[in-house]
């Protein structure tokens, strides 16, 4: 998970912990360090949020498809144009925030489970 909001971040992991134990929820704060991670260890599951310094959530993504991983994406954004793009890009699902844990749940059973279809969901723009 690349989130450079600490305290989401912390607070997701715990979320997500919780929700599917057993699992092990690799959090970092940074596209870059997110990247490393996805090529080292072949993950399940990519969530990213898209405003980061330096790797951003879309251009993390691109780099995770074009270096041939198909794990589901699921991009957390509040820019209705990121949306689009992430999904156009290869992001399974969009998340918009504000979110609630119950929505964040329920995108990341969709994308644990197959098909993986491609919808937004979430709440209104802030």
């Amino acid at each position: 998970m690349a989130e450079d909001d600490p305290i989401v971040r912390m607070a997701t992991g715990v979320f997500l912990s919780t929700t599917y134990p057993g699992c092990v929820v690799f959090e970092t704060g940074n596209g870059a360090d997110a990247l490393k991670a996805c090529l080292a260890q072949s993950p399940s599951l990519l969530i990213t949020n898209h405003h980061m310094v330096g790797i951003n959530g879309l251009d993390l993504v691109r780099a995770v498809r074009s270096q041939g991983m198909s794990a589901p994406i699921l991009m957390l954004t509040g820019d209705p144009l990121v949306a689009d793009q992430a999904l156009g890009e290869g992001a399974n699902l969009v998340l918009r925030k504000p979110y609630t844990f119950e929505e964040l749940g329920a995108a990341v059973a969709q994308l644990l489970s197959p098909p993986n279809a491609r919808v937004v969901a979430g709440g209104p723009n802030p």
